[in-house]
């Protein structure tokens, strides 16, 4: 689910909640009205008379606020991740031929990806573990290969330029 969605959801549940707080409130209303029919008691200090009770007046604030969000999450520009222009064959070839066999299989992955994986794509691709994986980017990254980039919960692999 990107924001865009998110912010969707969050902006339909938010007129929900606007409908509900704008319903309750002209209901407390009316029964207010009806009541301070038969009160005896100045409208200054009736607790009946009041038009809008302030807990209706403050959730309908906090619900705009989430309208608001969602609004501004469902506008963000959708963010677009792009592989780095890719290096010539011949030189990945040539880099990829002296690398030890778990080190080449795992920058083949990254380079059959077009220069752009998912490290949890590498994890399911090659079979090997996390921490395993871990040490292999720590390695190639070292020699300047492929560079790790974070992405929300996780981290993309991206080819660096020779």
């Amino acid at each position: 689910m990107d924001n865009q969605d998110l912010g969707k959801i969050t902006m339909v549940l938010s007129i929900v909640l606007l409908a509900i707080i704008v319903y309750s409130a002209s209901k407390i209303v009316a029964l207010n009205q009806a009541l301070h029919k038969d009160c005896e008691l100045p409208e200054s200090i009736c607790p009946y008379a009041t038009s809008i009770p302030f807990e209706h007046a403050a959730a309908f604030i906090i619900g705009l606020g989430i309208f608001a969000i969602g609004y501004k999450l469902k506008s963000a520009p959708k963010v677009r991740m792009e592989a780095s222009p890719s290096v010539s064959t011949a030189k990945i070839k040539k880099l990829a031929a002296i690398l030890p066999s778990d080190e080449k299989k795992i920058y083949n992955i990254v380079v059959d990806s077009q220069g752009f994986v998912f490290q949890n794509d590498l994890i399911e691709k090659s079979g090997l573990n996390k921490v395993t994986i871990t040490r292999i980017l720590d390695k190639l990254e070292a020699k300047g290969l492929v560079e790790r980039r974070r992405r929300g919960m996780s981290n993309v692999i991206v080819l660096k330029h020779a």
